[in-house]
This record gives structure tokens, C-alpha cells and sequence, in this order.
């Protein structure tokens, strides 16, 4: 069976990394290359504001939340699309817990409802379809054209405001 690619693992699981301020270092896992859209979204573009609070805590909170679904993808892997579902329901409730600051809000939520959308997708999988779990990476690999070009964008604006 053909593992979880670690291409899409960042696009699930970036923000922890990119909190962390590890983006490319840390075990390869670079947000995928994208072309961010032109549409009105300009989260990159703020000025980097090392320092501010409410970023840090943002920051951080958000490297506690999404290392939690570091781990449990983790553990998913070889377990099961049920399994896969469930990670994806963490991923959704990490970008839920925490409030984005304005300038990527937009792209948070889209990115946030991808991840609803491939959650939905793959928990509609047959379990004991024999290859449920082959399924359920299919469906989360498409998903880095889906999701990646919105969570692109908050990458890139993690990378210049998260110390």
C-alpha cells in the first residue's frame, strides 16, 4: 500500500511545522509549490510584526494544535480510512480553536473547509471496502490542489510573522 504522500502531509499539517518556525527544515516538509491565486486575498503581504502578541499567541497555540495532528496522522497511517476521517475532523477543529489574525482570516477559513470537504469526503468511504485506506490517501492527495493554494497563502504569512 502506498503511504500518505509526505507532499500533502504539510498542507494538512504545515501550520504546525510553519508555527514552529521549521518550514523547509524540518523533515523536508515544505508547503507544496502552489501558484497563489490573484484573488483578493493579500495575506502575505503585511509587514512582519515579530514581537506582537497576539501573533505570538496565535503562534503558538497553533504549534501545540497542529503538532497534536502531526502525530495522529502519524498514527493513522496503516489503520484505516475511519482513521483518516478522524484525523482530518483534528484538523478541522485546530483551525476552529484558533482565531486567525485578520490579514489571513479569508484564507484560513477556505483552507479550513477544504479540509472539511476532504473530512466529509473520505468518511463516506465503505471501511470495509478492501482498499478503504488506499481510498482515503487518494482523496487526501487531490486534496493538495484543493486545499493548498488558500493554506499556501497563510503559509507564507506564517513564514514572515511567526517568530
Amino acid at each position: 500500500m502506498r503511504r500518505l504522500p509526505r507532499v500533502l502531509v504539510p498542507v494538512v499539517l504545515a501550520a504546525g511545522l510553519l508555527l514552529s518556525g521549521c518550514s523547509d527544515e524540518v523533515r523536508g516538509t515544505a508547503a507544496p509549490a502552489t501558484t497563489p491565486s490573484t484573488s483578493g486575498s493579500s495575506s502575505s503581504s503585511s509587514a512582519p510584526t515579530t514581537g506582537n502578541e497576539e501573533y505570538e499567541e496565535f503562534c503558538t497555540d497553533g504549534e501545540a494544535l497542529f503538532d497534536e495532528v502531526d502525530e495522529a496522522f502519524d498514527a493513522a497511517e496503516g489503520t484505516g480510512s475511519a482513521a483518516y476521517a478522524e484525523v482530518l475532523q483534528q484538523a478541522v477543529d485546530a483551525f476552529d480553536a484558533l482565531e486567525p489574525p485578520e490579514e489571513i482570516a479569508d484564507d484560513w477559513e477556505e483552507s479550513r473547509d477544504g479540509f472539511a470537504g476532504l473530512r466529509d469526503t473520505v468518511a463516506a468511504i465503505d471501511p470495509a471496502a478492501p482498499d478503504a485506506e488506499q481510498q482515503a490517501v487518494d482523496i487526501i492527495s487531490a486534496g493538495e490542489t484543493t486545499v493548498g493554494p488558500a493554506f499556501q497563502r497563510v503559509n507564507e504569512w506564517i513564514d514572515e510573522n511567526c517568530p
